[in-house]
């Protein structure tokens, strides 16, 4: 079904082109991601925006290369942050392994050139505390904009984990 509609946007008018990509994303699924993602790095500005918002609204982990990819590499600043929140996003609200979610925690701040962003990637590792996110909340303390940010995610994470009968060590 996807294929069908990708075919249906050769040689359309970018109008025609948003329509079938808002489709494209309810259809969803691994060609939908790959059309999406492409649309986003094309050269047509109406199509980086309707494709990289319907991008940051995906609706699984499995857009996280993608979103990641285009937060570093999108056409545009604003295209690359729009991503790059998507992709924290996901780390946020679904479920996965604490190593993951810190290896996505981390991608995210590395690719992060915004204080704001990385304030986020600090909130998601609060609201899922693990040795991992406390180990990268101690690291992400040696960026000097993030320091006293840092510190209070390490002590809150440190105090949820002892919470839970966790053994930290300081």
């Amino acid at each position: 079904c996807t294929q069908t509609l990708v075919s249906a946007m050769d040689g359309e008018p970018s109008e025609t082109k948003d329509v079938l990509l808002e489709i494209i994303a309810e259809v969803g699924g691994p060609t939908a991601l790959e059309t999406l993602g492409d649309a986003a790095m094309s050269s047509d500005p109406r199509m980086q925006d309707t494709s990289s918002r319907l991008l940051g609204k995906w609706n699984g982990v499995e857009a996280a290369p993608v979103l990641l990819d285009l937060a570093k590499s999108a056409p545009a600043e604003k295209y690359q942050i729009r991503a790059l929140r998507g992709y924290i996003g996901l780390a946020r609200k679904f479920a996965m392994p604490n190593p993951e979610r810190a290896k996505m925690c981390q991608s995210a701040l590395s690719a992060a050139s915004r204080i704001d962003e990385k304030k986020l990637v600090l909130d998601v590792m609060k609201l899922h505390p693990s040795h991992a996110t406390l180990k990268l909340a101690k690291q992400a303390k040696q960026d000097p904009d993030l320091t006293d940010a840092a510190t209070a995610t390490a002590e809150e994470i440190t105090k949820k984990l002892r919470a839970k009968g966790i053994v930290v060590k300081d």
